[in-house]
């Protein structure tokens, strides 16, 4: 998968996935340190990059093994 494939992936996901998915994923920041971030719960942020991802992987159309 391309960076530019995965880029654009990314710009189509809801803000709130998106900022999590590049901080913990992509920047490897903790659960805990995004949540900090984002001045939001852990729990928030689990929901969000698991259902981020998982929106990601059926935008690329199932090819989504790891980022970073």
């Amino acid at each position: 998968m391309a960076d530019a494939e995965l880029y654009a992936a990314l710009g189509q996901l809801k803000l709130s996935y998106r900022e999590c998915i590049v901080l913990q994923k992509i920047e490897g920041y903790s659960i805990k340190e995004t949540a900090e971030i984002l001045t939001c719960t852990e729990v928030q942020v689990r929901n969000h990059t698991e259902r981020g991802m998982k929106a990601l992987q059926k935008l690329l159309g199932g090819e989504i093994d790891e980022i970073g």
